[in-house]
């Protein structure tokens, strides 16, 4: 039996999920991060 698409398909996944991760990870973090410097600017 060949599982070698499998495989591939899994890893095409793998990589797609990886890249939604840190596309949210890094809005998260900009975020985070704007909303701090601008309470800083409020003080």
């Amino acid at each position: 039996m060949d599982n070698s698409g499998k495989e591939k398909e899994a890893t095409a996944l793998m990589a797609e999920a990886e890249k939604k991760m840190k596309s949210t990870q890094s809005f998260f973090r900009s975020d985070v991060w704007g909303g701090i410097l601008q309470a800083g600017r409020g003080l």
